[in-house]
């Protein structure tokens, strides 16, 4: 029977590290990649043999053959200079090796951190009562770290990785569902928040962080959330907004009107907003407001502003071809960035969808509208020089009648 001290303690997850009691092998003290993908494959599997074909199979694409060619004599190679490492662990056979393959030695126990990781998972799954189900789940995402780097070059640990990172997205939904059913705001904010780093479009995430700052009534950090949201909604797919988010940006506007602010407070808000160069960039439903405050403002001050809807164009490419859709996310990013950047202070934009953006011009007549868009368009051709691209652009006068303005922009 081994005890604690002689258990071996392996992470897969966050940084490679072998350990028994205070002896500890990292990726510094092993110091070859090679050797820590085949120290991976032993334990992964260390409950039967891995023949040398195998091992030959998994490993090249590592480019793990000597300059000979001799792939077999490589590998045998290898795991002898991982016996001399493992060594430093202590005085047993690590390795075993049978006829053309090799094994962990099954007699040394292993505790890995992926194992622990799937358990807790399990547990959680059989469990009836709430709490002892919420319990699992938070320990196991204690446990959870993306698979480290060193073992991501191989096409097999991209599929185990992605498999780990599926459990825990389906574990952290369920803990939410929890954390939403007790009110725990805190709780399912941090969650959240935690999660989103590597799930940015998952709906549902970014749905319970808004749910749970709008309990909290923390209506200045709902609006920067779903601003963050916004944005990454337009640059990942093509505009597309969740239903649910709209519904959620309503209550968030419905808790702002209703509640009263100090005068530093609004200005520090606006002086927060002023750091930012360039145009404002805003959802439609806010755009609109923008046009039919704009258009006020011309009829009371008799000044002029322009409207103008950019389109963009894919030629010469499938319609619906992934190598399209690649083309125009790509370029929509790039002018987004573009617009943003070279016009004024003052100025509106918005995505209208998956090609178009609008743009409000704020004091500029409509006889000098053609100048901004010609520097505009300009600007991003030198930026993006992919003649497959085309912008089309339409102007118009704002100030006219409220009619012609919604006409242009619905």
């Amino acid at each position: 029977m081994y005890t604690d001290t002689e258990i071996i303690k392996v992470n897969l997850m966050g940084r490679f590290q072998i350990s028994c009691g205070d002896k500890i092998l990292d990726e510094d003290k092993i110091c070859s990649a090679k050797g820590i993908r085949l120290l991976t494959l032993l334990l992964l599997n260390r409950k039967k043999l891995v023949t040398l074909q195998e091992m030959e199979e998994f490993l090249s694409a590592s480019n793990t053959r000597s300059e000979s060619g001799n792939s077999s004599g490589y590998i045998k190679n290898l795991v002898y200079r991982m016996r001399n490492v493992l060594k430093q662990m202590g005085d047993s056979s690590y390795i075993i090796s049978k006829y053309k393959s090799y094994a962990w030695n099954p007699e040394i126990p292993v505790v890995m951190d992926v194992d622990v990781f799937e358990d807790f998972y399990e547990k959680a799954g059989k469990q009836e009562n709430q709490e002892e189900k919420k319990h699992c789940y938070e320990e196991a995402l204690q446990v959870y770290r993306p698979m480290t780097e060193v073992l991501m070059g191989e096409y097999w640990m991209v599929s185990i990785d992605a498999y780990y990172a599926a459990l825990r997205l389906e574990m952290v939904k369920n803990l939410a569902v929890i954390y939403e059913q007790e009110e725990n705001w805190e709780d399912l904010i941090r969650l959240c928040r935690d999660t989103i780093k590597s799930e940015p479009l998952d709906e549902e995430l970014r749905a319970w962080l808004l749910t749970g700052l709008i309990r909290q009534k923390k209506v200045q950090e709902a609006l920067k959330e779903y601003e963050n949201a916004e944005k990454v909604w337009n640059e990942q797919l093509g505009g597309y907004k969740p239903e649910c988010a709209e519904k959620l940006y309503q209550e968030i506007m419905a808790i702002n009107q209703g509640k009263d602010e100090e005068i530093q407070k609004i200005a520090e808000i606006v002086r927060e907003n002023m750091e930012e160069k360039g145009a404002y960039s805003c959802e439609q439903g806010v755009f609109y407001q923008f046009c039919s405050i704009e258009a006020r403002k011309i009829l009371r001050k008799e000044t002029e502003s322009s409207l103008v809807l950019f389109t963009l164009c894919v030629k010469g490419l499938e319609e619906q071809s992934r190598r399209k859709n690649f083309v125009l996310k790509y370029a929509r990013n790039n002018f987004r960035t573009c617009l943003s950047q070279q016009l004024r202070l003052g100025d509106v934009i918005s995505s209208l969808g998956s090609r178009q953006f609008a743009a409000l011009l704020s004091d500029c007549p409509y006889e000098d509208c053609e100048k901004v868009v010609s520097r505009v368009l300009r600007t991003f051709k030198k930026a993006y020089p992919n003649t497959s691209v085309e912008i089309c652009y339409e102007t118009a006068r704002l100030g006219d009648s409220e009619k012609d303005l919604l006409g242009f922009v619905q």
